[in-house]
């Protein structure tokens, strides 16, 4: 039914009162309701803040008698020192950061194939160049075609094409080049979070060795998937990442490249550290296209060039910020700005004598640092951030092994030969 007249006028003195701030005074219920919320977030303000300094405070040594060098607190705190390292090398990632910001700038051809290379060459400079990245990939992109069609498939059938991609990762393949039999690709149990040898997290790894984790795993999924044509998208879980491809119909199912097996997003959250808040904010368990994945691997970049050089505030502003504009939930990008934030305000610390708390807020050379600290730790609370203990993973690796065990009983989610897909 439409408007009556009353209603256009009611509308009309509504706006107007709006635009003069004029509203009418609020109800008892109301009053009652704002102020328990207030309270409310003052006592959860106050908690975060109590928790926000104990966290520096323990991350600061014992005030000394005298006030600390500014050079030896940068050093002390894992600050990058000029003209200390390599600077070929910071060349080369300064020159990556250019090609991806040119990508998300829009004065170069997006392409992952092309960003993940520029992500990876600083590390892998005189291993493996981009033309044999380049060449390996296509080599398993010919194979996924070829093991289509032996099996009865459509080259040109999306579907088809994605269980040729996900065989790679659950049964052994022969290569239509030159006959050999490879194994499936595997996962990398030992260092899978690349603590001690930063190169496991690489597709150049994976593609040399065979075996990879669940960063490089998805992303060579993705990128064959980006050379066949074919819709693929990055998928993140705390700690962890994995591969959507849409099915028809809206629908997308999940690929565990890690074990071989097709997942539900019911079964990574009631496993994998999931909250439904940061299901709600597009934190995990999204669909991130191209453009947000060039995005975040400029985050993966700047984590790659602290590594070797340590903290060079420029730089990581740059990235992050080209990362969040791009990509504003990406959640590892709050996190490493919390990192960068913290480590900011320990060094204020540091500079100022590590005085006790109570002086803190009456220095703005500390108030600042800390405040930003405070705000991206919020930020990052806000998209629901959870962590999962690298025990906890391990276990959680063995759980996802059971349910590829379970579905191969059942009959659930296993790769289908492509010819006998039913459209």
């Amino acid at each position: 039914m439409g408007a009556t007249a009353q209603d256009v006028i009611n509308q009309v003195e509504s706006n107007a009162a709006d635009r003069h701030g004029l509203h009418p005074p609020p109800t008892q219920e109301e009053i009652r309701q704002k102020t328990a919320l207030e309270f409310q977030q003052h006592l959860r303000i106050r908690e975060l803040k109590n928790s926000l300094y104990t966290e520096l405070l323990n991350a600061t040594e014992p005030r000394p008698v005298v006030k600390v060098l500014w050079s030896s607190c940068r050093e002390k705190l894992g600050f990058a020192v000029p003209g200390s390292s390599d600077s070929t090398l910071q060349s080369d990632f300064l020159g990556s950061a250019d090609r991806l910001e040119r990508m998300l700038g829009g004065t170069e051809p997006m392409s992952l194939r092309e960003a993940v290379f520029a992500m990876e060459a600083p590390v892998v400079r005189g291993v493996v160049t981009q033309e044999q990245f380049n060449g390996m990939l296509e080599r398993w992109t010919v194979s996924v075609k070829a093991n289509v069609r032996r099996q009865g498939g459509d080259v040109e059938d999306p579907l088809h094409l994605h269980q040729g991609i996900q065989a790679l990762f659950s049964d052994s393949l022969r290569d239509p080049i030159t006959g050999k039999a490879y194994p499936r690709f595997r996962y990398d149990l030992d260092d899978f979070w690349g603590e001690a040898d930063p190169t496991k997290l690489l597709v150049s790894k994976l593609l040399l060795t065979g075996e990879g984790q669940c960063r490089s795993m998805p992303l060579f999924y993705l990128l064959l998937a980006e050379r066949l044509g074919i819709e693929a998208f990055w998928a993140f879980s705390p700690n962890h990442s994995y591969v959507k491809y849409p099915t028809g119909s809206a629908q997308f199912e999940n690929f565990e490249t890690t074990v071989g097996a097709i997942t539900s997003d019911q079964w990574l959250m009631r496993t994998g550290y999931v909250s439904s808040i940061a299901v709600k904010n597009h934190s995990y368990l999204d669909t991130v296209g191209t453009r947000r994945a060039v995005a975040h691997l400029l985050t993966e970049l700047l984590q790659s060039y602290e590594q070797h050089f340590g903290v060079n505030e420029d730089f990581a502003e740059r990235c992050l910020t080209t990362t969040l504009r791009a990509f504003p939930t990406d959640i590892h990008a709050w996190l490493q700005l919390r990192n960068l934030r913290i480590r900011q305000a320990r060094l204020a610390l540091c500079n100022a004598g590590n005085p006790p708390k109570e002086k803190w807020d009456a220095d703005p050379e500390i108030a600042r640092p800390i405040d930003a600290f405070e705000k991206a730790d919020e930020m990052v609370r806000l998209l629901g951030y959870s962590e999962m203990p690298p025990e906890a993973y391990a276990e959680w690796l063995r759980s996802l092994e059971r349910e590829r065990e379970r579905r191969a009983v059942e009959g659930l989610g296993q790769p289908i030969a492509p010819g006998n897909i039913q459209r």
